[in-house]
């Protein structure tokens, strides 16, 4: 937050531990936020689903049980995510501390979900990645490929202005 090139090289000199990650985070704006890979369902009962992570959500009713959730004492849930045709919806589902959303992906009849920061999971890059551009007015898919593995996938986004 200063245009003086002295205190930006003192800063990156200095190996001051975690001061010098504090001043960092405070240069970009705040620090890292929560975030996990995307967790299968392995389990079905009627519209409740149980994902490897421990979350049970109602696709149908958007409700997320956090009991089996290792987390479930340090964050809350606050919203589901989803992806309704070419829109995106999110449903509250409360408020807490460690604000945390559930994005529902669907795959044909599979599920799984990804649980992150509120900010994240509403973010543009989230939105892109898991929800496909749906929404966005300014984005459209132009190519997508998977690596030779199939783990990695990879999205290019042509800006529609």
């Amino acid at each position: 937050k200063t245009t003086n090139p002295g205190y930006a090289k003192k800063i990156l000199k200095e190996k001051a531990g975690n001061n010098y990650v504090r001043i960092l985070w405070g240069i970009s704006g705040g620090g890292p936020l929560y975030a996990e890979k995307a967790s299968p369902e392995v389990e079905r009962r009627g519209t409740v689903v149980t994902f490897a992570n421990g979350l049970k959500l109602d696709v149908a009713q958007k409700t997320v049980d956090i009991t089996g959730y290792p987390l479930a004492d340090k964050h809350k849930i606050v919203s589901v995510i989803y992806r309704d045709g070419t829109t995106v919806k999110e449903v509250p589902t409360g408020e807490g501390p460690g604000a945390l959303s559930v994005i529902l992906l669907s795959a044909g009849n599979t599920y799984s979900i990804v649980v992150a920061d509120r900010k994240l999971a509403v973010s543009l890059i989230y939105r892109l990645y898991y929800l496909g551009g749906a929404g966005l007015e300014h984005f459209k898919l132009a190519t997508q490929s998977k690596s030779i593995d199939g783990k990695v996938s990879m999205y290019l986004y042509a800006i529609t202005w």
